[in-house]
């Protein structure tokens, strides 16, 4: 079998510092790929840091973009995602609409969806993502301020 069509699975988080409700401040993303032997993808966990977030759940669909494209790149055309915001996880699945800071984004994770042959995008909890989760808090801890993190 040819694993670029098997089943990967891309476990995703995103974090920003603490502040003021709507003030745009550091953030972060991390993602882990892992083929259908659940075995590490080469180059399988990334993050970044993100200069202006203005809520944890943008810096979310910023994890589910960056591992998208990732995914993309590297030929995958069937991925399974899971994240511990439910916000990011049910607005793109139709469930819940998109506020409107969050539209474009939402709208960018479908299309980046889109592209590959099939998907899931699921919710968890963030103990089930603690790889990920452990990733992005290292990404932002760089300073002692206090990790937001969208796991409503």
């Amino acid at each position: 079998m040819d694993l670029m069509s098997g089943l990967y699975l891309l476990r995703i988080d995103g974090a920003r510092k603490a502040s003021a409700v709507g003030e745009s401040v550091p953030g972060a993303f991390a993602f882990i790929l892992r083929d259908p032997k659940d075995r590490p993808v080469e180059g399988w966990s990334k993050t970044g840091t993100i200069d202006r977030v203005r809520d944890p759940h943008s810096a979310e669909y910023e994890a589910l973009l960056a591992g998208l494209a990732f995914a993309r790149e590297r030929g995958i055309e069937y991925i399974a995602v899971f994240s511990d915001s439910r916000t990011a996880v049910n607005q793109v699945n139709n469930l819940w609409s998109s506020s409107a800071h969050l539209a474009d984004y939402c709208e960018r994770a479908k299309t980046a969806l889109s592209e590959f042959k099939g998907w899931q995008l699921s919710w968890v909890p963030r103990d089930w993502n603690k790889d990920a989760d452990d990733l992005v808090g290292e990404a932002l801890n760089a300073s002692e301020e206090h990790v937001i993190h969208a796991t409503d």
